[in-house]
């Protein structure tokens, strides 16, 4: 079934470099994301949101959303992509109080911040679920960041390369020597994208997306991408040096 000149309409969400309405491309995923669809000849529309609103409007009224993890309710809802990236989650912690963690039980004596909506893999969502730790709710990784540098929190939860990316945008170089991740990351993540299960039509849409995906895997398109946004391509306009 021919698909040329169609265009879908995904949620996106904030979440520099690999995300953002103010970035370049909106940020490498979003820029690896739109290069796949065009392959196949879909045009690719974004709107941007919080992430619990992103998810809720993807089911009910657009054709997807990017990225994310598989969860069994999402899957209920969504035809998955292969993984468009690997997550690393890490502890942020304060330089002044650093923390030692082998698995999640030695993170009970300190004040965690999580983020709203996020899967941070099995043994997280057990610990939230136990109530034996003291996690707090945030709802972005700018504010998790700011409890951590007023010393509000003793750690934050949050992907290695957005975490790096928000402390080099809003913290002079001083300031961003108080902060540290840790080199042992909490989970390793697949996230994908999803189009909805309303409109069959994305089934083959993302069989489609998935071997575009493989291709620019193969040519070597990917990995330039990604460099680039290693190397600082894909920054926040404001971001200081």
């Amino acid at each position: 079934m021919p698909v040329n000149g169609k265009e879908i309409r995904l949620a996106n969400g904030e979440w520099p470099p690999y995300l953002g309405k103010g970035l370049p491309k909106y940020g490498a995923i979003s820029h690896i994301v739109t290069e796949a669809f065009h392959r196949v000849g879909l045009n690719v529309r974004y709107e941007f949101f919080p992430w619990v609103r992103a998810l809720h409007v993807a089911h009910e009224s657009f054709d997807g959303t990017l990225v994310w993890a598989k969860t069994p309710q999402r899957q209920q809802n969504f035809f998955y992509s292969e993984p468009v990236m690997i997550d690393k989650v890490a502890i942020f912690y304060h330089k002044d109080k650093p923390i030692r963690w082998n698995d999640i039980e030695d993170l009970k004596p300190y004040r965690v911040a999580i983020m709203r909506g996020y899967n941070n893999g099995n043994e997280m969502a057990k610990a939230e679920a136990s109530g034996e730790y003291n996690f707090v709710t945030v709802t972005s990784e700018t504010h998790a960041l700011k409890m951590l540098f007023h010393r509000r929190i003793d750690i934050a939860v949050i992907d290695n390369t957005v975490g790096l990316e928000l402390i080099r945008k809003d913290y002079s170089k001083k300031e961003q020597s108080l902060f540290i991740a840790h080199p042992k990351s909490v989970v390793a993540r697949p996230l994908h994208v999803l189009l909805s299960r309303k409109f069959a039509i994305n089934e083959l849409y993302i069989s489609k997306f998935n071997v575009a995906l493989q291709e620019m895997k193969k040519d070597g398109t990917y990995d330039v991408i990604y460099q680039n946004m290693l190397s600082g391509k894909y920054k926040p306009l404001s971001a200081k040096d």
